[in-house]
């Protein structure tokens, strides 16, 4: 079922907090995508929506009830900044310097930087809380991912 929004930044506020909490990100409607990452229509959040829709409340509470909810965000952000990434086409000899973003795409990429600028904070206290003295480096995945993976549990 997807929880659809209306066009006001409260109406977004609202279904945001309703499935970050309560809910399953993946629920929210790809109008409400749209509205936060930018895209078809919508304009990207501004900085001071993206402040106020994922307010330190909303995701110190995302984080102690549905940890998941925030990874999803953060993928669905890295999905749609790696969508709008070029990837560099060198010719032959000359210096590869990576992808780039055309300049119709940039707004988006900005907003999915926005985001997770505003999110990974949250992730990164809930590893620190979590720090376990027993980590074994003798498995294959670094400390730091499965210190992430637990506290994203």
């Amino acid at each position: 079922r997807a929880v659809a929004m209306g066009n006001s930044a409260s109406a977004l506020a609202g279904a945001v907090e309703q499935v970050m909490v309560e809910g399953d990100v993946s629920d929210l409607a790809d109008d409400a995508w749209e509205a936060i990452l930018g895209g078809g229509d919508q304009p990207p959040m501004s900085p001071a929506d993206v402040r106020a829709i994922f307010s330190d409340d909303l995701l110190r509470a995302a984080r102690a009830h549905k940890p998941k909810n925030l990874l999803a965000v953060v993928l669905r952000a890295l999905e749609r900044a790696e969508a709008a990434l070029e990837p560099d086409a060198p010719k032959e000899g000359a210096l590869a310097l990576g992808a780039t973003v055309a300049p119709a795409d940039a707004p988006t990429v900005l907003a999915c930087v926005r985001l997770l600028a505003r999110i990974v904070p949250f992730i990164a206290a809930a590893v620190e809380e979590e720090e376990d003295p027993s980590d074994d480096p003798t498995r294959d995945e670094p400390a730091d991912v499965r210190r992430i993976s637990r506290a994203l549990r």
